[in-house]
């Protein structure tokens, strides 16, 4: 296993042991997500005829990497539900609103894994809870290494993941309009980590 794929594993918390040779063992490492290049989308069917998509553009994110008790590895993220655009006029105050993110009451979404597996070298899974409108729900997604090179300026190396997964919108007491808009909600996140350079 070379050190560039011993790396991106470890940002997973998956077969951690591997990087004991490459740089030296420390407690713990915090990776904050790269808001400016990172996007947190959703999109929901419409009486099955078409597809709304909306992003939440405001969001911070850390990973924390414990390489002694690798299974504590942790992904958190808080979202800001209040800056929710959609592409129609009157998309974002409607779900703003009592009947769906109520963020008057409830501003921030949160997401807090509590496992991470690897499934293939360049795909893992993400299990943890979801927090909306303060509805706890499990959640579990996909996340893809997309592609891993080095930042043309700095020479840091980087890497992107993209992680997709699918929530019901009314197990978080969102259960407006059923006939119009489906209950199954897709969700799709782009990302963006600086890697630690091997010593």
């Amino acid at each position: 296993m070379n050190a560039r794929f011993a790396l991106i594993v470890a940002w997973l918390g998956a077969w951690l042991g591997a990087l004991a040779g490459a740089r030296p063992v420390q407690a713990a490492d915090v990776f904050m997500l790269d808001q400016r290049v990172g996007t947190i989308a959703f999109a929901v069917d419409h009486v099955g005829l078409f597809s709304s998509r909306g992003e939440f553009p405001l969001f911070q994110g850390r990973l924390l990497i414990d390489r002694v008790h690798p299974e504590q590895t942790k992904i958190a993220v808080e979202v800001n539900a209040a800056a929710v655009t959609i592409p129609w006029p009157d998309g974002p105050d409607l779900l703003r609103g009592p009947d769906f993110f109520d963020t008057a009451r409830h501003p921030i979404m949160r997401f807090t894994s509590t496992a991470i597996a690897g499934v293939d070298p360049r795909h893992f899974r993400i299990t943890g809870t979801l927090e909306i409108r303060g509805v706890q729900q499990p959640l579990t997604m996909d996340a893809t290494l997309e592609r891993q090179q080095a930042d043309p300026i700095s020479g840091t190396e980087m890497a992107d993941f993209t992680v997709t997964g699918v929530l019901s919108r009314s197990s978080f007491g969102m259960t407006a309009q059923p006939v119009m808009i489906s209950d199954r909600v897709k969700l799709h996140m782009t990302t963006r980590i600086e890697l630690p350079r091997v010593r």
